[in-house]
């Protein structure tokens, strides 16, 4: 009786796909963890000779462009009202799984002053987790204008939140 009831079963789950019709493949969406791009909020402060630093702080969202190379554009403001937009391109050298060493290079525009700047420098990144992150640099800034004589360094130490 046995025989004949696990016969009967498979033939009705044979029968059933035979009527299934065509099979299709499941496709199956990757899961992406974030776009890459970072957001970084930061204090900077601008040191042009011994006797002159000037503090403030700004904004600025880094974008992914190759392996470890990514572009950022951003905005600053500091004390007596001196905005400056910049724009970037930092190489990133990871030495741990949480640790990066990274070059930093690019131009910015003190709005206030009209005065372009190229800089260069480096910094450090310390990830927290795969979404939050603190980093610190230093940029020398070379006026390509006249009105300095020596260019200014601009530290900068912030927070990057990825999404």
């Amino acid at each position: 009786m046995n025989k004949l009831i696990n016969t009967i079963v498979a033939l009705f789950g044979l029968s059933t796909l035979a009527f299934a019709g065509e099979t299709r493949p499941v496709t199956v969406l990757p899961v992406v963890e974030s776009l890459g791009l970072t957001a970084k909020v930061f204090a900077a402060s601008v040191i042009e000779d011994t006797d002159n630093i000037v503090y403030g702080g700004g904004v600025s969202l880094e974008v992914p462009v190759f392996t470890n190379l990514n572009l950022e554009v951003g905005g600053s403001i500091f004390e007596d009202e001196v905005y400056a937009i910049n724009a970037n391109a930092i190489y990133y050298f990871p030495v741990t799984d949480t640790v990066s060493l990274y070059t930093i290079g690019g131009g910015s525009y003190d709005i206030d002053n009209e005065a372009w700047f190229v800089g260069g420098g480096a910094g450090v990144k310390y990830s927290l987790s795969s979404t939050l992150s603190v980093f610190a640099d230093g940029i020398y800034n070379w006026n390509t204008e006249d009105d300095y004589e020596d260019g200014v360094v601009t530290v900068r130490l912030g927070v990057g939140f990825k999404f």
